[in-house]
């Protein structure tokens, strides 16, 4: 593994300012988030989050060097909200840096300085930089199946997108992982010609990229839940009470893992 941080699009192991290790707690209970500078923060529901602890030194040449890239580095560190944090170069998690926890030691003469922080997410997971996707066409067909492969070691929660060659309305689409038995079902649904229904399965939302046409009107109502889909094949099928008119169906999802480093537990 390459190890190599950034935070936020600043590299944190580059010329003075250098990452010597770094902790993984594993899955914790996160229950505040700081969301102003300085560290104020509000208490939230706990959710199932991680705690990164990196260490690391600043040194330079001569003192006012070192203080320079000490404050460069402390203003990154005390910018507010979830941003992406990488220690390797093909994974990453998005998380906030705990201005709290920020700790600076000063070292030999004023040319060296030793530092930590904790870096808190609200995702148990570390992702992969690459989003995959699979696509199938139902040709006119009212029943079509796709096989997936989740290349994560842990459950992914996917996106998926309907995009219509021809106009549908009034229909039912049926979205089934037959691997696990699972299923969500979209009712009264009109997609016009052209038109692409998207749903974030994270937050809920459903709705129409671009300009829709008038006629397009999302579910009156959604039955079942957004599944996630486990490590490995799995296999879904599409189902749509129209026939005749071409309706393509797109799984969006990046892999998911419980580890940083290039192998995972089972």
């Amino acid at each position: 593994m390459t190890f190599s941080p950034t935070w936020n699009g600043q590299d944190i192991h580059t010329g003075g300012t250098v990452t010597l290790d770094w902790a993984d707690s594993g899955p914790i209970e996160v229950k505040t988030a700081p969301l102003l500078r300085g560290g104020a923060g509000i208490t939230r529901n706990a959710v199932l989050g991680r705690k990164i602890k990196l260490r690391g030194l600043v040194r330079a040449a001569t003192a006012t060097a070192a203080t320079g890239l000490l404050d460069n580095l402390m203003e990154d560190l005390h910018v507010s909200g979830e941003k992406v944090l990488r220690i390797s170069d093909d994974r990453y998690i998005d998380a906030y840096a705990d201005p709290g926890s920020i700790k600076v030691e000063e070292g030999t003469d004023g040319l060296l300085y030793y530092w930590s922080c904790d870096f808190i997410s609200t995702s148990p997971y570390w992702r992969d930089l690459s989003e995959l996707n699979s696509t199938v066409d139902n040709d006119g067909d009212g029943v079509v199946t796709d096989t997936v492969s989740n290349t994560g070691k842990a459950p992914e929660l996917p996106d998926w997108e309907f995009a219509a060659t021809g106009d549908y309305d009034d229909v039912t689409i049926t979205v089934e992982n037959t691997t696990t038995s699972k299923q969500f079902r979209l009712f009264q649904v009109a997609i016009k010609n052209g038109d692409t229904l998207v749903i974030d399965s994270s937050t809920g939302e459903i709705y129409f990229s671009g300009n829709p046409a008038s006629g397009s009107a999302a579910p009156k109502r959604v039955d079942g839940q957004f599944w996630t889909m486990p490590n490995g094949s799995n296999t879904i099928t599409y189902t749509c009470t129209q026939i005749g008119t071409d309706l393509e169906y797109k799984v969006k999802y990046t892999p998911r893992h419980h580890n940083v480093g290039e192998t995972d537990e089972a």
